[in-house]
Formats: C-alpha cells, sequence, structure tokens
C-alpha cells in the first residue's frame, strides 16, 4: 500500500499512539490487580481494569492499546491518589476484551454502548471521563447520550471529530485476510503499532475490522452534550477550535507537544487533575 492511502488513512493527523516513547507496556494477555469482565449487550466479553477507591473516573485509551497505558502514563496512579476510582476499558478488539474479526461489531456507537454498559456494570450513577485519540472520539459519541458524566477530558482530538469521513480508503482494505497477512498491513498503515503487533500485545486482524468500521462520532451534533469538557492538545497536533466552538460547554487547553509525546508530556497529569478539580494540581488559567 503506497505513501498516499497511509496519509488518507491518517486523515493528515499524527498516528493515535505514542511515537516517540520507549514506555513498556502490560502484555494484553495479563491480568492486572483490579480486573474484571464484563458482558456486553451483543454477547462480547470486555474487560476492564480498575484502580483506587473513591468517585469513579472512566478511562478510554487510543487505538491499539488498552487499558494498561493509563497506569503507564500515570493518570490511573495519580487519580488514585488523589481519591478517586479509575476506571480503565479494554476497548473492544483490543486488550482482554473480546476480538471479534467483523467490523459490525465495531463502530463508534457500539463502542460508545459499551461504555454505557460499563457503567451499568458498575453500578455507576456519576463519573468522570478521561480519554486519549481514539477513546476521545468515542467519548464524544458517549456525551451525546450519556448523562451520567460530569465532566470529561478528551486529549488528542480535534477538528477532525468534526469530518464526514475520519479515515478515507478503509473500505478498500483486502476482507479476509490471515492474522500473517493482517500484521504487516496494520504495521504498514500504523507504525507505532509495530512492536504491540510483534510482541502479540494487539490483534492486527480485529484492529482492521475497527479501523474499516470506524470510530467517529456518528453525529457531528455537539450540542446534546451536557458535561463539561477540556480539549486537550498538543500544540502540534490537530487544531481544537472548531470542535470546542461546537461544544456547549467547552474549555480548550493546549500543551507544547505532538499527538504522540502528549501522553509524555508533564503537564497532562496535572491537567486532568486541575480540571477534575481535584487535590494534586498546580492551579491554572484553563482558557
Amino acid at each position: 500500500m503506497g505513501g498516499s492511502r497511509r496519509s488518507s488513512l491518517h486523515h493528515g493527523l499524527k498516528p493515535p499512539a505514542l511515537q516517540s516513547s520507549n514506555r513498556r507496556y502490560v502484555p494484553a494477555m495479563e491480568s492486572p490487580a483490579g480486573a474484571l469482565r464484563f458482558q456486553a449487550g451483543d454477547g462480547l466479553t470486555l474487560a476492564a481494569t480498575t484502580t483506587g477507591e473513591g468517585p469513579p473516573v472512566v478511562l478510554l485509551h487510543s487505538f491499539g492499546f488498552d487499558a494498561a497505558l493509563w497506569e503507564s502514563t500515570g493518570v490511573a496512579g495519580a487519580l488514585a491518589a488523589a481519591g478517586r476510582r479509575a476506571v480503565a476499558l479494554d476497548c473492544r478488539g483490543h486488550g482482554r476484551s473480546d476480538r471479534p474479526v467483523d467490523p459490525d461489531r465495531y463502530g463508534a456507537a457500539r463502542l460508545a454502548i459499551d461504555v454505557s454498559e460499563l457503567l451499568d456494570h458498575l453500578a455507576i450513577e456519576q463519573a468522570d471521563l478521561v480519554a486519549f485519540s481514539m477513546g476521545s472520539f468515542v467519548g464524544l459519541q458517549v456525551l451525546q447520550s450519556e448523562r451520567r458524566f460530569h465532566r470529561a477530558v478528551l486529549a488528542g482530538v480535534g477538528g477532525a471529530a468534526l469530518k464526514p469521513v475520519l479515515f478515507e480508503g478503509v473500505d478498500q482494505l483486502p476482507r479476509d485476510l490471515t492474522p500473517d497477512a493482517a500484521r504487516p498491513l496494520l504495521g504498514t498503515l500504523a507504525p507505532h503499532l509495530r512492536h504491540r503487533l510483534a510482541e502479540g500485545a494487539a490483534d492486527a486482524s480485529a484492529l482492521l475490522e475497527v479501523l474499516r468500521a470506524g470510530f467517529s462520532p456518528t453525529s457531528k451534533d455537539f450540542s446534546s452534550v451536557a458535561a463539561e469538557v477540556l480539549l486537550l492538545c498538543g500544540t502540534e497536533d490537530d487544531d481544537p477550535t472548531r470542535l470546542a466552538e461546537a461544544l456547549p460547554r467547552a474549555h480548550v487547553r493546549r500543551i507544547e507537544a505532538d499527538h504522540g509525546s502528549t501522553l509524555d508530556h508533564p503537564e497532562l497529569v496535572p491537567a486532568i487533575l486541575e480540571f477534575l478539580s481535584l487535590p494534586g494540581s498546580n492551579p491554572q488559567t484553563v482558557d
């Protein structure tokens, strides 16, 4: 697949993950402390990991990664230390959740339902939300109808969420690929995932179907979003200005980073804690 196809699949943004980090991640097959499983409404078994005790904060990871992302970035631990319960979901097709090779089992609407069903499973009546990249796109879908979220930090998402199509050319991806054929194809489309594919921490066949189904919000009308939202983006990432204008109660904060290095930035955790009004953050004006 040539360079032009790769560019269209990434819609002009940096690939949605950690391009410059040497951080090591817990392999998806391991069951960390605080692991739980629940059944989604369509029969799939999904996994999540909880850390700490207190008012819950749901965490949604980026494409190709899993709940361990939030432990390695220090976000889950910081929330727990601040008296919150971090609930990190393994989105379907990722981590310890089921990984069907069928695009009909994915899509933003289905991924959003999974989040609501996680709240149901844990009997959560009110929560905050923290998400990055793919997780933030899904978060926008969730917030259009889910009223149990009070505040949301959506990192690594901008004006691309308003586009009719997030990934052009996905419908031309070959179908019925074997795992051996899917891995190099996905490694070409998403070079930042090559090490995870090699370690077996990501399933190339399932992830291609996640891309095929798409994860951008199905509706671009965000007037129904009741939660207060912080769009936390790198200065070298997609501009969030237009998206902020489309949200009823949005704030924007830019940090000196590109898409991938946002998660490595020392301002990430303080910005999250500050917006969620938690102790342990450095007060700073949010535009």
